[in-house]
């Protein structure tokens, strides 16, 4: 009886680090920009948390539930930054089931639970643009590409919630979350095209 009540005190700790064991508290992340051959750093919480010489290039980064800024730069180009969003791992569900609030919380300060994306890309705007027409067809471009990855983004957002619950008042909240990060991005692009020079 007593063998089997310590294992059962036991049992959510063991099963509270499969996480930070099988997924590790580090990952790579690829680092692309358009154009590419930009030298990039990656912020978290103010501190640099790494750096590649030129896109394309892999950096490894410790795991956290905290958002990283990617600034990159190239001459000709304006300094542009990108985020890297942290997302939940799907084991750390598992230990919910498994291991208890116990796992979640271990977990949880090892930053294994929180992954970021495999790789993102950071659009370069040219400093000047030969005509008009050119640098509104590249803001044009910009912005057509950003709505139709946020209506992915939420699209994705409702098939992981469900079919049936896709109204449900988190996943609105969710993608009420991608509008704004959307409009944001938005005005931040045309304020570069009313702030963009034109040598033609």
């Amino acid at each position: 009886m007593k063998l089997r009540l310590i294992a059962a005190i036991l049992a959510p700790l063991w099963l509270a680090n499969c996480a930070t064991v099988v997924e590790g508290t580090d990952q790579n992340v690829l680092i692309n920009s358009d154009p590419a051959g930009a030298s990039c750093k990656l912020k978290r919480d103010g501190g640099e948390v790494g750096g590649v010489a030129a896109t394309p290039a892999s950096v490894r980064i410790s795991k956290s539930k905290d958002p990283i800024a990617v600034t990159c730069r190239k001459e000709g180009y304006l300094d542009t930054t990108g985020h890297l969003a942290s997302g939940f791992q799907g084991m750390t569900f598992g230990n919910v089931l498994l291991g208890g609030f116990i796992g979640v919380a271990i977990d949880a300060g090892s930053g294994a639970m929180h992954e970021y994306p495999e790789s993102i890309v950071v659009y370069l705007t040219p400093e000047s643009f030969p005509s008009a027409e050119e640098r509104d067809a590249y803001f044009d471009k910009r912005i057509a590409t950003l709505q139709e990855e946020a209506e992915a983004a939420k699209k994705e957002i409702v098939r992981t919630c469900g079919e049936e619950s896709g109204e449900n008042k988190g996943c609105k909240s969710q993608q009420a979350k991608v509008d704004k990060q959307r409009d944001l991005q938005i005005q931040a692009l045309e304020s570069q095209r009313s702030n963009a020079k034109v040598s033609g």
